[in-house]
């Protein structure tokens, strides 16, 4: 019955799941289905393909607060609020960094992510050394969207700088009117 509803979700998400992980902070590259969720305050966005891009969504956060996201959890950003995008992402198939991240709001101008921030955990996980520092980081400014539901993507650029990956699932926010 649960491999029945992952496989739904996997159909509808065209392969982006979800997911919030189990025992493991991070996501198992051979699995190819979402896991099933726990009790934990917050998701992740991951985009599992046997090779070819991997990248993760950590946290959402306003200063040091982070936010619950992802499945029906939509957090609520106050108006003019600085919104703190932190996870990793690389190119499986190369076994390499990407060579960019870039963070989009509502199909907007892509946001360069800062690219290159050590994440060891990466590396271990994987047992990939190449994977040290494929952590991203991008302050999202609030301040110019208008009052209202908003959706912000990843799009990964692969390490050969020849393909582009958008994620087709999106994690969406609130911000609210000033006052």
């Amino acid at each position: 019955m649960v491999v029945i509803a992952v496989l739904m979700l996997v159909a509808i998400f065209g392969g982006v799941a979800l997911v919030r992980p189990i025992d493991k902070p991070r996501p198992n590259p051979k699995l190819l289905l979402a896991t099933a969720p726990s009790p934990q305050p917050s998701a992740h966005l991951v985009r599992r393909e046997k090779s070819g891009p991997q990248f993760w969504i950590d946290t959402l956060a306003i200063g040091n607060e982070p936010l619950a996201f992802g499945g029906k959890a939509i957090p609520t950003i106050p108006a003019g609020a600085l919104l703190m995008v932190d996870g990793w992402a690389v190119d499986l198939r190369a076994k390499k960094l990407a060579s960019a991240v870039y963070v989009q709001v509502d199909g907007g101008t892509p946001l360069s992510a800062q690219y290159g921030i050590p994440r060891p955990d990466v590396a271990r996980y994987f047992h990939q050394t190449s994977y040290e520092n494929a952590g991203f980081h991008c302050n999202i400014p609030t301040a110019t969207l208008s009052p209202g539901v908003h959706s912000l993507n990843l799009i990964l650029v692969n390490s050969q700088k020849t393909a582009m990956y958008h994620l087709t699932s999106s994690v969406r926010f609130i911000t609210q009117a000033g006052g």
